[in-house]
């Protein structure tokens, strides 16, 4: 077996575990209602130890049973949106499935955003909405919406569990039974639906279980399978291949990878930090090198055979290149979702890392001779280098000045990258071995990423989110609970909008209207700051992000945000100097 990269997820405060003694154990209170019963003891046999719960009455049977029993660990977090975020974010960095659990109505919507990033990035989360009877819409009922299958377009399994008292066939039994076989089998987002009747509150005391639960096996082995066979033949079939990582769940690709390598110096690896695999082999900063590629003519750039591992790709500039000029072949490996990213007529689709890594275990194609293709990738990669150097060397404060010194300072952490601008210009600078990676890049939206940060601190203990401000103020709740430790950290770069709009070329083109594209605006990060109690630290040059940033890490007394503000700066313009200075490098020659 391979061995896996240094920096691993954090497994966080274990399930608790009882003693086993002889003494007569302390009885506690668990609700009366059949359905959550059988809930709570599923979770508890699962070792689903991590619950979320928002407040509300008609989910009290759960709240009750949940905080009642020693073996769980539960939050309370008010916002159901960020609620969702939290889990979803304790549940990336444990890899093990967490609970939400709200009250009826349209707390439930809330959910939706983070049940769609959960599901696009295979991150399993257990979904629990308590609602209404079954007549609660006919009879007028407050907080009453048609709840069954709200998810259903984001969420493949979906189970309305109906009230105890009309359950004479036990249809609840099997739809729990079925719900948690996805839920930690199949690694699926899962919806129970729960239709619960009044009374709400009246319980039963039952006395602890002496179980240990054990949290689902998620380890792939090595074996080489017909599909890994096919595969082997089709690669020692191409002299030239090009293998994409993006956000995986692989355990064993950095290893693997490293292996590949030394037997076949054909193989070009490009990475993106969401891949969070990190070697000097390999080619990051795809945007910046790819650059110096001819996108009308990139002859000697295209692989006859590409091998994607994993999903939700960030570069739109590969995407594009390889959609316009086809590989021979593509071969997708992604336990998420297999995605045909460059539109050819027929893609080899396999969900299992080993299918990839009996490529290794056979030895491949023993190639020692670089071929023209690694050349050509190989001086790309060394003139964006370059080029990137000398145009940060003389350029002043901006966006990309910023994350040029963040890249270099920041300390050894489980980095939380937010969406838009930011996931993409940490992208321009080479990733850390000592950093681990992560963004919501399922569906990639701006909402959530605070809350989902500071999910994943509860369980790291060392995480550090980079937010635009925009985002930074759309999750203001997720600092709206009694889980903000004073060592989570945020550093916000405050450019006064949604900067990315004015990197994209249309948005800019019609001056009306872009300032609805880019909500320029006013808020104070300082007084939002106040508001929840959290340390304030301001840079506006980068004199005083040196000074500032050393208070700002050190702190630990208090959760702390600094705030970088490139307001009054042209970062779009800078940046697209950047790329244009990158691209004339393809006429020099470096010695």
């Amino acid at each position: 077996m391979f061995v896996t990269k240094k920096l691993k997820p954090a497994t966080g405060k274990p399930c608790p575990e009882y003693s086993g003694s002889n003494s007569q154990p302390v009885k506690m209170k668990i609700s009366n209602k059949i359905s959550v019963q059988k809930i709570v003891e599923q979770c508890e046999l699962k070792g689903i130890c991590d619950i979320v719960i928002s407040p509300g009455s008609r989910n009290a049977p759960f709240t009750i049973s949940f905080t009642n029993n020693p073996f769980f660990n539960c939050y309370s977090v008010v916002d159901e949106r960020s609620a969702a975020h939290f889990a979803l974010g304790i549940a990336q960095q444990k890899n093990v499935p967490v609970a939400i659990v709200s009250t009826s109505g349209t707390a439930v919507l809330n959910y939706a955003p983070a049940i769609a990033e959960s599901y696009m990035q295979g991150i399993p989360l257990l979904v629990i909405t308590a609602d209404r009877q079954s007549n609660g819409l006919e009879i007028g009922d407050g907080q009453a919406i048609d709840q069954i299958g709200v998810y259903s377009n984001f969420c493949d399994n979906n189970y309305n569990l109906i009230e105890d008292e009309n359950d004479n066939s036990e249809v609840n039994s099997a739809n729990i039974q079925e719900g948690f076989y996805e839920l930690i089998q199949n690694k699926k987002t899962v919806h129970l639906n729960v239709q619960l009747s009044e009374p709400l509150y009246d319980t039963m005391e039952i006395a602890p279980k002496e179980i240990c639960p054990k949290h689902a096996d998620f380890e792939s082995f090595l074996t080489v399978s017909d599909f890994s066979k096919q595969f082997i033949e089709s690669w020692n079939s191409h002299s030239s291949k090009l293998i994409l990582v993006s956000q995986n769940k692989f355990e064993n690709l950095q290893a693997g990878l490293e292996n590949l390598i030394e037997t076949d110096k054909n193989v070009v690896v490009l990475t993106e930090t969401t891949g969070d695999i990190v070697s000097d082999n390999f080619f990051p900063c795809i945007d910046r090198t790819i650059e110096l590629i001819d996108r009308e003519k990139p002859h000697g750039f295209v692989p006859d055979l590409i091998v994607t591992i994993g999903h939700s790709v960030i570069s739109k500039k590969i995407k594009q290149l390889f959609r316009n000029h086809k590989p021979k072949q593509h071969w997708s490996f992604s336990e998420v979702r297999n995605e045909n990213l460059f539109n050819l007529e027929k893609v080899e689709k396999s969900n299992k890392e080993a299918d990839f890594l009996g490529l290794i275990s056979a030895n491949g194609a023993n190639r020692n001779d670089q071929s023209q293709f690694y050349t050509n990738w190989k001086e790309i990669k060394t003139k964006s280098e370059a080029g990137h150097d000398q145009f940060l060397s003389q350029t002043g404060f901006s966006d990309l000045k910023v994350f040029q010194f963040l890249s270099k300072n920041l300390p050894s952490c489980n980095l939380q990258m937010g969406n838009s601008s930011v996931v993409r210009y940490i992208q321009l600078f080479n990733q850390r071995n000592d950093i681990r990676y992560n963004s919501n890049r399922g569906v990639s939206g701006i909402e959530g990423c605070t809350s989902t940060a500071l999910g994943a601190h509860q369980v790291t203990k060392k995480s550090i989110l980079i937010s635009g401000d925009i985002s930074f103020f759309y999750d203001s709740n997720a600092f709206w609970n009694n889980y903000v430790s004073p060592d989570f950290k945020v550093i916000v770069i405050n450019n006064g909008e949604g900067n990315i709009f004015k990197i994209l070329p249309h948005p800019k083109k019609d001056e009306t209207s872009l300032p609805f594209f880019t909500t320029p605006h006013l808020t104070s990060v300082k007084k939002f700051c106040e508001l929840y109690n959290l340390s304030h630290f301001k840079a506006e040059n980068l004199l005083e992000l040196e000074t500032q940033f050393n208070s700002f890490v050190s702190n630990n007394s208090q959760a702390s945000v600094l705030e970088i503000d490139t307001s009054t700066v042209n970062n779009d313009e800078i940046l697209m100097e950047y790329f244009d200075f990158i691209h004339g490098y393809k006429y020099n020659k470096l010695n």
